[in-house]
């Protein structure tokens, strides 16, 4: 396995670095799939494995990534949600309503918890990666899967690794920080399309960037604002009353 990973970043690396582009996302998009956390399936320690390198790849070849920084932002997504499942804590980023233990910084994941104490099977809306929503038949089984993923996922990966991600954006060149902001933006747009249950984890992490990055020359940071002012604009006139008022305060901070 540790073979097959180093290919992989090894492939990266080059596709990136001579500008194969479709060679690029083939092999940042086949390892996220990779990771299992877009899937109701347990996750074993390969699966783990692959996260690792897949955070790798955005701390050492950021300025190669350009558009399939998507697959990385999005897997940073379900690993801050899988994070708070397991440390069962009153969710910080999600707005909808429910009992502590429903909410968690998943919409789906809040709505079929609840489940436990219904009907063996429930239907509930899934968030997959492509930001689509899909309707599955989820029970306690798959329940109790993603509460062991989300216990190998806080013993194995650590939380410190996801702040430096974008932490280190300040170090991405000019074209590789407009495209990491970009497809934040598109992650986080995901993440607020459920208007009773959205997550503000991206939207949150947009103020982190804009902040380390504000010190930017002129002409890199306007192309970096457009972006932002965009998303933000439509975060503050999103329905969910908390949502938008948690843009306005990041707007403010700016």
């Amino acid at each position: 396995v540790e073979a097959c990973l180093d290919g992989f970043k090894h492939c990266i690396r080059v596709s990136g670095r001579f500008g194969l582009d479709n060679e690029r996302e083939a092999f940042v998009s086949s390892l996220a799939k990779f990771t299992f956390l877009h899937t109701l399936k347990e996750m074993s320690p390969k699966n783990i494995n692959c996260i690792k390198a897949l955070l790798t790849i955005g701390l050492s070849e950021g300025n190669c990534l350009a558009g399939s920084w998507k697959h990385v932002l999005q897997c940073v997504s379900q690993l801050e949600r899988l994070q708070i499942i397991s440390a069962n804590a009153k969710e910080a980023d999600h707005f909808g309503g429910g009992s502590p233990m429903q909410q968690t910084s998943s919409g789906f994941l809040g709505s079929y918890v609840s489940s436990l104490n219904g009907p063996p099977e429930s239907l509930a809306k899934r968030r997959v990666g492509t930001g689509a929503s899909v309707v599955l038949s989820v029970g306690a089984e798959e329940l109790m899967t993603e509460q062991s993923n989300s216990e190998q996922i806080a013993s194995e990966i650590d939380a410190s690794s996801i702040d430096l991600l974008f932490h280190r954006s300040s170090r991405l060149d000019s074209a590789a920080i407009e495209h990491f902001v970009r497809e934040l933006c598109q992650v986080s747009k995901e993440e607020l399309e459920p208007e009773l249950e959205p997550r503000v984890f991206s939207l949150s992490r947009l103020l982190d960037v804009a902040d380390t990055n504000m010190d930017r020359v002129r002409l890199v940071w306007s192309k970096i604002w457009r972006v932002l002012s965009e998303h933000f604009t439509m975060a503050a006139m999103h329905p969910n009353t908390g949502v938008s008022l948690h843009a306005l305060d990041a707007l403010r901070q700016l």
